[in-house]
């Protein structure tokens, strides 16, 4: 087969080739017609060659002659050079101060006058590191009861809350 060639083209002359044997009262066999075919096949054809023979295909003519048709077809897709895109530097960059506030489609609107606020959870944060430990007895004696606004307790705990029948 000579290499550009349409297979088609090429497996019907084999095939002649075969059907004229035939009539002169040598019958070939389909395992020699078929090996006859893939070994007379150009090199673009190894991979497909390789491919039927290690899965032991035992294909008739016009089935050969079909999966070499979509091989062909295949082949062509990948010959086509294909577009490109590449990315400069990494990827894109965003400048300072151009982040959106949203995560919806659309621009963001625009809040003036409102400072950007973000709030941190103590060992809830995306670090590696662990949030910081607040001292147990620092933090209950600087804080005050909501209910009875003394020093010492919180409001869970407040001896007045218990008093009074539980929770309001």
């Amino acid at each position: 087969m000579i290499k550009g060639a349409s297979v088609s083209d090429h497996v019907m002359k084999m095939k002649r080739h075969m059907d004229h044997l035939e009539r002169l009262g040598h019958p070939v066999p389909l395992q020699l017609a078929t090996d006859t075919i893939l070994n007379s096949l150009s090199e673009d054809y190894k991979p497909f060659v390789v491919n039927y023979n290690m899965n032991n295909m035992e294909k008739s003519i016009a089935e050969l002659h079909s999966m070499l048709k979509t091989a062909e077809l295949n082949m062509g897709a990948k010959s086509k050079p294909k577009d490109v895109l590449m990315v400069r530097d990494g990827g894109v960059k965003k400048k300072h101060g151009q982040g959106s506030i949203s995560k919806g489609k659309g621009p963001a609107p625009a809040i003036q006058n409102a400072p950007q606020v973000r709030e941190k959870v103590k060992g809830k944060g995306k670090g590696k590191g662990k949030g910081k430990k607040v001292k147990a007895n620092k933090a209950r004696t600087e804080n005050r009861c909501f209910t009875c606004n003394e020093v010492g307790h919180w409001r869970q705990n407040c001896p007045k809350r218990h008093e009074a029948g539980g929770q309001k």
